[in-house]
């Protein structure tokens, strides 16, 4: 399912507790010696000798052979005079901001979600008053509020998968983003507010864990039962349109809660 055709299910302000539903080289040396043999005179063979020889045979050459030096000097030249064009571009700063420090990721563009860095709680727990949840296999909308009249603060658990996972579904929050969360939890403050002031902010859950431990497929007496715990929610605001992209406030409040338990039947939708 497309993020951006279920989003809207989950944005929905409702005015009342009855409809929570959130909608990768050798040297070069040289072989061949100087094979030329050494210069033997031959004797004098006449038969007739009209004057004693008195010249000594020559016996031996004593010139040196070989005037040439037999071998090529060894190579002294380096391997690699050429220069090494394999890296000529400037590589990427990594992203070793404080707020990511598992982030190795080349970041070339501003990357808000790894630069934020979640602030002190402001607003601390939520109270279970009402509940729903409706959902089809792996996509559930579920939703409660913390008190059971308006206007109440809304927190909602949404998911956005193919199949119902293996259960328990466990689930680590690591700076989502709205746009892109296929596991995602937010706050909505001030709902059905219709007396001001009707303020209401939006937080999505960046730190902390989820897990489901009963999740049936979606019909009558159907649960969806699990736990919320060590969650620090930080205040956000949304990309208008279907765009769906969230922005940490700066300076925002932080909702944090340590543990919260929810249990409810899931309808289909």
């Amino acid at each position: 399912m497309e993020n951006a055709m279920m989003r809207p299910f989950a944005l929905l302000l409702v005015p009342s507790l009855l409809s929570l539903l959130c909608g990768a080289c050798a040297d070069d040396r040289g072989t061949a010696s100087d094979a030329t043999a050494a210069d033997i005179q031959a004797s004098d063979t006449s038969s007739v000798d009209t004057q004693n020889d008195t010249q000594v045979q020559d016996t031996s050459d004593t010139q040196v052979n070989d005037t040439q030096t037999a071998d090529l000097p060894a190579d002294t030249t380096l391997g690699d005079t050429s220069t090494d064009l394999a890296d000529t571009q400037t590589d990427l700063t990594i992203d070793v901001t404080v707020a990511d420090a598992t982030d190795t990721t080349n970041d070339t563009v501003t990357d808000v979600a790894d630069d934020f860095v979640v602030g002190p709680c402001t607003l601390n727990g939520f109270d279970v008053a009402a509940q729903a949840a409706s959902g089809e296999l792996g996509y559930v909308d579920f939703a409660s509020a913390n008190v059971a009249s308006v206007p109440f603060d809304r927190l909602s658990i949404e998911t956005l998968l193919d199949v119902i996972p293996a259960l328990p579904y466990v689930f680590d929050f690591n700076g989502e983003n709205y746009k892109t969360c296929t596991t995602c939890v937010t706050i909505q403050t001030n709902q059905g507010c219709t007396v001001g002031p009707c303020e209401s902010k939006r937080f999505l859950a960046y730190e902390g864990r989820l897990e489901v431990t009963t999740w049936d497929v979606p019909a009558a007496g159907a649960q969806f039962v699990g736990s919320l715990t060590n969650i620090k929610a930080v205040e956000i605001t949304l990309a208008g349109g279907l765009d769906f992209t969230s922005t940490p406030v700066s300076g925002g409040e932080v909702w944090c809660i340590d543990t919260m338990s929810f249990g409810t039947e899931l309808m289909p939708f």
